[in-house]
């Protein structure tokens, strides 16, 4: 009881520094309450989008060696293969929508089955450990702490956003609307195609190596049923809380850490000045090499 009462004390500590950054940023409680359903819109699509693209690849392939932070890899995972999966079918010359969703129908077919065929003993609280694991409440509690940080991290991100009363592009990135309008064309046209009615009219040359990143946001974007500009700001504080927890993983799996020294080299990494000024103004494509 006392070990959850200091846990629940430093979770209440941690949400009270964020909210500390938005007062002293100027945030004020209206537009957040104007603004809340839109980058939370974003948040749910992202992890509906890459918890479905992630879930069967993750249960099917992950090796059993990384299998206690199971839930930590769906989503990053996820992300990956929709943006591969997205890019394949539309160099195919498959409509996006159409692409879509067969990509969500095929991701979700694969995820029942690997749940069929290999399905998590004793619940879903097992996908953190192997049946019989001793540290079970352990990495339970691990895999908790390092989603409720990324989520204030995300949260961070998304102060300037906070700030206005409408979502929009943030910052003063050279090539932001590029990004958006990149992700806005991709959905309607094939991707070597020029279109000049659109606000953007074809994919940048020095980004045809990058189209499967613009595939995923213009993914967000449509789950979301948002426009691409007010997608952007929060799907790249989903991609910096992503990163941040690839910090965890590398740190605890790769390097051995203890489990709280890898939460703080995730929240050190997630909070560093210019890691938040690439997802703030934004450089999309920066955020995602990062990621």
């Amino acid at each position: 009881m006392a070990r959850f009462a200091g846990q629940l004390a430093l979770a209440v500590l941690a949400a009270m520094v964020v909210y500390g950054f938005a007062q002293g940023a100027g945030v004020k409680w209206e537009n957040v309450t104007r603004l809340a359903h839109r980058p939370g819109g974003v948040g749910v699509s992202c992890l509906v989008l890459f918890g479905v693209c992630g879930l069967g690849l993750v249960r099917m392939w992950l090796p059993d060696t990384l299998r206690r932070y199971e839930l930590l890899w769906i989503m990053p995972v996820g992300a990956c293969a929709s943006a591969l999966g997205l890019t394949a079918l539309g160099f195919m010359g498959v409509p996006f929508w159409t692409s879509l969703r067969v990509l969500m129908a095929a991701a979700a077919l694969l995820g029942l089955y690997t749940l069929a065929k290999r399905p998590p003993a004793g619940g879903w609280l097992s996908l953190v450990r192997r049946p019989g694991h001793p540290g079970a409440a352990r990495h339970r509690g691990a895999i908790a702490w390092a989603s409720y940080l990324a989520i204030l991290i995300a949260v961070v991100a998304i102060i300037p956003m906070a700030r206005l009363s409408y979502p929009t592009v943030l910052g003063d990135g050279s090539d932001a609307h590029l990004a958006a309008g990149t992700a806005n064309f991709l959905e309607h046209h094939y991707p070597t195609s020029v279109h000049p009615e659109e606000p953007v009219d074809l994919v940048p040359l020095v980004w045809r190596s990058k189209t499967p990143i613009y595939y995923a946001f213009a993914g967000v974007t449509s789950v979301s049923g948002l426009d691409s500009f007010e997608v952007l700001a929060a799907l790249q504080a989903v991609m910096v809380a992503l990163a941040a927890l690839g910090f965890f993983l590398v740190a605890r799996e790769l390097l051995g850490a203890r489990t709280g020294v890898a939460l703080t080299a995730m929240t050190i990494v997630g909070l560093d000045r210019m890691v938040l000024h690439t997802a703030m103004h934004p450089y999309m494509n920066q955020t995602w090499g990062f990621f």
